[in-house]
């Protein structure tokens, strides 16, 4: 994932929000799908949508992890140690974060 550039603030942001319009969007259409499926017995005796509904789930829960995460480092209260940067710690907390959440 992309971590930003402390001379583009204003992009980071733009990006932000288009991500998470995104994810929205992904939800939307998820439940769109939902309701269109169940009218059909056959779709529903595979039961997808509870699948596809949590990878949905996690997609948008780890977007929001990062976002916290970014909002931490930029306030302070995440910061670099010994010879990793604000930004390395930050990718590497949200890179942990999402595996301990898979297990």
């Amino acid at each position: 994932h992309w971590t930003g550039d402390a001379r583009h603030p204003v992009a980071l942001w733009v990006l932000l929000v288009v991500s998470n319009c995104s994810a929205t969007l992904a939800l939307y259409y998820l439940i769109y799908f939902h309701k269109a499926a169940t009218a059909s017995g056959r779709f529903q005796a595979a039961q997808p949508v509870p699948k596809l509904l949590s990878v949905k789930l996690v997609i948008f829960f780890s977007f929001w992890q990062y976002c916290v995460l970014e909002l931490l480092g930029q306030w302070g209260w995440l910061s670099g140690v010994s010879r990793y940067s604000t930004e390395q710690v930050e990718v590497g907390v949200a890179d942990l974060l999402v595996c301990i959440e898979m297990v």
